[in-house]
């Protein structure tokens, strides 16, 4: 589990420094794309994630203590 953190991690750093070095090299797009590109890429990383979980079974179910 840690090693998958770390690759995250490691994704969004050089999504991040791909941004900064494109905004240096005089790329022809909005620098606020390049803003953008790490938190997208990491939403869509959680939604492809999320449909891999499975939802506890009592969910939906209301509690009644005894």
């Amino acid at each position: 589990m840690p090693f998958r953190i770390v690759g995250a991690i490691f994704i969004f750093a050089f999504l991040e420094a791909l941004g900064i070095h494109a905004q240096v090299v005089g790329i022809p797009v909005p620098h606020q794309l390049f803003l953008v590109l790490p938190y997208v890429a990491s939403l869509v990383l959680l939604a492809g994630l999320r449909s891999r979980t499975h939802q506890p079974v009592a969910l939906g179910i209301p509690y009644n203590r005894e």
